[in-house]
């Protein structure tokens, strides 16, 4: 069957009037009592589970006036549930509908043929049930107060309700749904017709007179006997409950609460002196009597009763009791009637439930950075979910002491907390700030740190509150000297022990410190001087001493006191020396005034630089002499590369070689190689080509060439090496090779480039080719995205066969199974490679492994078929709650040194960045790019805000074509901005050639040297 909901609504009401009186007659009523019957409404069950909403609203009111608008109702009560999806056991059905005025779901399915009493309370109805067919009738009154009524007139009382059932889940042949009002029957089934006085009606109206009109019949009747004896009559009280037991705290408690009854009891018509309610809980054996030494009519009294320790027994999730209250339980007061005498409520016995949160952390006072060591306040908040008290819960403040990817909590402090059922409660303490490893410090608050509590939800993210707070360390950079006595005037002092790098190596810092000393009592002008002694390798690998001034400081020192300057090295033109593991810097201060200069200088060092540059000196007096008695040649240029070659065309290289050494050379072999750039095996298909020359004789100081002819056969980047083989000089018969191996070889590039009338793409001289594609690179902008964000990265495929291949598939996947993206490649040309980009959207936190395949369905018979894929780890996060900086990264403008070249000819690309936002910016990525592809990366370490700086890059062009140049700042989005689209900048740059090429733009990443150490 499914679903199914039903609305069924209606109006009953019961005209009125007061006779027996004079017409015209006025008075107030103190109750008008409508008698209500409710009753129709059954549930009956088959085998199987369903949930059933009832939803009933009745609507009761007393009019003077006969053509009401029913819209108008006097009074509103509404029976349902707080929450449309609560669920109680059968047993305690009636327990909540009676207590709460609340509906019910039905989550257990009784036996087949229960029917569920269903017993209703509006306003302020008191209740008496009575036997009937099905046992589902109720009976109860409303009453209306003081209600002037008019003898002779007619009222009128009505009733109206508007009912909703909704049943949930409703299985074929399970169950049926009976619901009859008015006797019309939306689910009618036999049962229903089974059962006799459907329906919400009012059974009688009862009028309750104020003694005034007592009074007038008295006068009325005394000169009749029989209407004085009736008026005479013994008047009886009638004791009842006026409203609902009540307990206190909740009507649900755990084995440990103590829960109290709170009883009301009144009289009508007739004053009752000590009025017994007896108290009973029948199942445990349980009873109490409550007496009410006098009750005056119509006045509301009322008594508390402890109730027994209440259990719950093992094995069960709950357990209800049925509390019994009787009036006058051994009948010793006489009332009209005792069918009011009688009521009940249920108690359910639960389980404890315990459950903490850290609901927030704060830091007071609320600032936009703090300083180490200040002190603050810490305020957290922990909340208890549980449904008892839980005394002396534990917890703790901490700080993450490295940064944000790598958690080490250090204790702040620890705090013990009681807390009642639902309290929350602030805890605090203070702290001197500690800075992190990060630019940020992260608090946290944490609720039962080590988890002495055994919770229902034991997750890090509901026990722990974080805050992040930007922390600056506070610097000295001045303090006094240690010395007795200062001498006269001004003595500058240095001692290597007060020279230091801020982090652990060179690369990795920002400044050079060094503490000068003024062991004077005059202030001083202070120069400083930084020379730099370090080892850098040349092409050969062998050492190479440099020397340089790599900057300059000023300032003023105080008499008596030792001042920090902070050299950023990292501006000096000479760079270089910060990658070199042999290094010692010399630091010189100065002042004309200085009254003893012995100790003005200081040595820093890494390594062993002196050492290092004895051996280098000892390594080239040895080649020195060497090359005294031994001759040198040196490949000096290799001619004729330009312009670019074509297909089939032959091209004569001249290869130039000079003796550099005194000695002349009787005769020598030179060997040359051409091949595809970057290939680095004698494979004939690929185009690698080899030539030995022989030479004969060379003097001393005089040049000479060899000629290699070339047909190139295929397009594409090459790459020409010639190199010195073995000699013979004098009379020698042996070759050996020449005095310095530093300048025997040279490697030229040059492009091969398509004639006119041939195809694009086409393989010249090979009548079969084995296929193979790999993916070679993989890469994501941003490896540690927020949910929510959008993920872009990108993959490149490589075809390595000596054929075009069209319509290539491939697929990027999440944890191996997970299909992300996927797609085709059109057409790759035979070696070549061809890049990929996706995106999608970070839904979830985790740690994923995305994977790029390259003909996942195996379409492609490749003699490698284990270079298809390539992974990469991409970390998502929840947004971070910590504010971050204001930073707002822009370039302002892009110029090239020349916009058209002449095939061969290099210029460079400059770019000026500047932070417009309020904060510094630190790692700052200069990403420039041809065509999409980046060839050159510069790192700004700190940008301060406001600041502008200017990054060149070196542009040589081989190919003839026009290209894109474009500069972009944070390509990868790892600094948040306040504006993300003033980071790119584009200009167009022409490169001349004799001969326009078609699809150049897929060679760009060849056709430009790639000058990553410049």
């Amino acid at each position: 069957m499914g679903d199914v909901e039903a609305w069924l609504k209606g109006t009953y009401y019961v005209d009125f009037e007061v006779t027996g009186l004079p017409q015209g007659y006025t008075f107030i009523a103190p109750q008008i009592i409508a008698k209500i019957k409710c009753f129709g409404l059954v549930d009956s069950f088959g085998i199987g589970m369903a949930d059933t909403n009832y939803k009933i609203e009745i609507r009761t009111g007393l009019k003077e006036n006969i053509d009401y608008n029913w819209a108008d109702a006097v009074r509103n009560a509404t029976i349902f549930a707080e929450t449309d999806k609560e669920t109680w056991k059968s047993w305690d059905f009636v327990a909540e509908m009676t207590t709460a005025a609340a509906g019910a779901v039905i989550g257990e399915i009784p036996v087949v043929g229960d029917v569920l009493d269903i017993v209703w309370q509006v306003a302020e109805t008191a209740w008496d049930a009575i036997d009937c067919e099905a046992k589902i009738a109720k009976r109860g009154w409303v009453r209306f107060i003081n209600i002037p009524i008019q003898a002779g007139k007619r009222y009128r009382i009505f009733l109206s309700n508007d009912m909703h059932v909704k049943a949930a889940g409703i299985g074929t042949g399970s169950r049926s749904i009976k619901i009859d009002f008015f006797k019309k029957a939306p689910f009618f089934t036999k049962e229903t017709k089974n059962l006799s006085g459907w329906g919400f009606g009012i059974e009688n109206v009862e009028v309750i007179f104020p003694q005034s009109v007592y009074d007038y019949l008295n006068q009325q009747a005394q000169t009749s006997a029989q209407q004085t004896e009736v008026i005479q009559q013994e008047v009886k009280p009638d004791l009842y409950f006026p409203q609902r037991p009540k307990i206190y705290p909740s009507s649900q408690i755990t084995e440990k609460d103590t829960a109290q009854l709170e009883v009301f009891l009144t009289s009508k018509n007739k004053k009752v002196e000590r009025a017994k309610v007896k108290v009973e809980i029948a199942e445990i054996g349980w009873q109490k009597n409550l007496f009410f030494s006098s009750l005056n009519p119509y006045e509301e009294y009322s008594q508390k009763v402890t109730l027994p320790k209440l259990t719950l027994p093992s094995g069960l999730n709950s357990k209800g009791y049925r509390i019994d209250l009787t009036i006058d339980p051994e009948i010793e007061i006489k009332e009209i009637t005792r069918a009011n005498n009688e009521d009940f409520v249920y108690i359910e016995v639960i389980p404890e439930k315990h459950q903490l949160e850290a609901y927030s952390v704060s830091v007071e006072p609320v600032l936009n950075q703090y300083w180490e060591n200040d002190m603050v306040t810490i305020k957290g908040v922990v909340e208890n979910h549980s449904n008892v008290d839980l005394d002396n819960i534990e917890v703790g403040f901490y700080y993450n002491a490295k940064d944000p990817r790598n958690i080490d909590l250090r204790e702040i402090a620890r705090k013990e907390v009681s807390l009642k059922k639902r309290e929350k409660k602030t805890v605090y303490c203070r702290w001197k700030i500690k800075k992190s490893d990060s630019f940020w410090t992260e608090i946290y608050f944490i609720a039962d740190p080590r988890n002495k509590i055994k919770e229902q939800d034991e997750s890090q993210s509901i026990h722990e509150a974080g805050l992040g707070i930007r922390v600056k360390k506070q610097e000295i950079t001045e303090k006094p000297v240690e010395v007795e006595n200062l001498a006269s005037g001004i003595d500058l002092s240095l001692d290597s022990k007060d020279i230091f790098l801020d982090k652990v190596n060179l690369i990795a810092s920002n400044y050079l410190g060094v503490w000068v000393k003024n062991l004077g009592k005059e202030k001083a002008d202070c120069q400083l001087k930084f020379t730099g002694y370090w080892i850098e390798k040349n092409s050969q690998g062998k050492g190479k001493i440099k020397t340089a001034v790599l900057g300059n400081l000023g300032g003023y020192n105080s008499g008596g006191k030792s001042k920090l300057y902070k050299f950023y090295y990292k501006n000096s033109p000479h760079k270089n020396f910060i990658f070199s593991k042999n290094l010692k810097i010399v630091v010189e201060a100065k002042n004309p005034q200085d009254r003893d200069t012995s100790n003005n200088i200081a040595v820093f060092r890494i390594g062993d630089f002196d050492g290092v540059a004895k051996q280098i000196r000892e390594e080239k007096q040895k080649e020195q002499e060497a090359f005294s008695e031994k001759p040198d040649l040196a490949i000096i240029d290799i001619r004729n590369i330009e312009p670019p070659l074509k297909i089939g065309k032959e091209r004569t290289f001249q290869v130039v070689i000079e003796n550099v050494s005194n000695i002349n050379i009787k005769e020598a072999n030179i060997d040359c190689v051409i091949r595809p750039k970057g290939s680095g095996r004698p494979h004939p298909e690929l185009g690698w080509r080899s030539y030995k020359k022989h030479i004969a004789p060379i003097n001393a100081g005089t040049k000479t060439s060899v000629y290699i002819d070339y047909t190139p056969v295929r397009k594409g980047i090459y790459e020409i090496i010639a190199k010195v083989g073995s000699i013979r000089f004098k009379d020698w018969k042996i070759w050996q090779k020449d005095a310095d191996k530093s300048n025997d070889s040279l490697l030229k590039y040059f492009g091969v480039e398509a004639s006119m009338e041939e195809a694009s793409g086409e393989v010249i001289g090979v009548s079969s080719a084995k296929l193979d594609l790999a993916v070679t690179d993989i890469w994501i902008d941003n490896k540690t995205p927020n949910v929510g964000e959008v993920i872009t990265g990108g993959f490149v495929v490589h075809n390595y066969s000596q054929v075009s291949l069209k319509n290539i598939d491939w697929i990027v996947y999440s944890n191996n199974n997970n299909k992300v993206a996927e797609g085709k490649i059109p057409s790759m040309g035979a070696n070549t490679s061809f890049t990929v980009t996706a995106q999608a959207e970070a839904d979830k936190e985790g740690i994923f492994t995305v994977r790029a395949v390259v003909d996942p369905y195996n379409k492609i018979k490749e003699i490698n078929e284990n270079n298809n894929d390539k992974e990469i780890k991409l970390g998502i996060e929840e947004e971070s709650l910590i504010s971050l900086p204001q930073v707002d990264l822009a370039v302002m403008s892009l110029r090239l040194g020349k916009s058209t070249l002449k095939a061969g000819e290099a210029t460079k690309a400059t770019v000026q960045v500047k932070n417009l936002g309020k904060d510094t910016a630190y790692a700052v990525a200069v990403s420039f790019q041809v065509n999409g592809k980046t060839f050159f990366v510069n790192v700004i370490d700190e940008l301060k805000s406001g600041q502008t700086k200017n990054i060149s890059a070196p542009l040589v062009g081989l190919l003839g074509g026009s290209y894109t140049v474009s500069v972009r700042v944070d390509k990868k989005n790892l600094i948040k901005e306040l504006n993300e689209d003033n980071n790119e900048k584009s200009a167009t740059l022409r490169v001349n050639s004799p001969v326009e090429l078609p699809h150049i733009e897929k060679k760009v990443k060849d056709i430009f040297n790639i000058f990553r150490h410049q």
